[in-house]
């Protein structure tokens, strides 16, 4: 934490190379792509990255089954001014806090 020398207020130092490591895992997939492979008999193949105790190495999937995956792993779309915080935009907007 520095202190800024004119306004005196607090901000934190962020490395260039922390954000660009932050980027990098924003714009990451949810899925590595490498190790999708079509089977033989026509499912998804998704090959792990370490084999499970009982040593598969790989899952298969329908593309419907897949598709359910990899859409649960979206997370679902923020609640903004309507959510749990809109009292608190409400209470902002009408002047009871102090601006910094």
């Amino acid at each position: 934490m520095v202190t800024h020398p004119e306004t005196g207020s607090a901000c934190i130092v962020v490395c260039e190379w922390d954000v660009e490591r932050l980027c990098r895992y924003g714009a990451r997939g949810a899925l590595a792509l490498e190790r999708l492979s079509r089977a033989e008999d026509g499912r998804i193949a998704y090959r792990m990255k370490r084999p499970l105790p009982d040593g598969t190495t790989h899952l298969f999937f329908t593309g419907l089954e897949l598709l359910l995956r990899v859409a649960s792993l979206v997370p679902p779309p923020r609640r903004t001014s309507r959510g749990f915080m809109a009292s608190s935009l409400q209470a902002r907007n009408s002047g009871h806090f102090c601006s910094p």
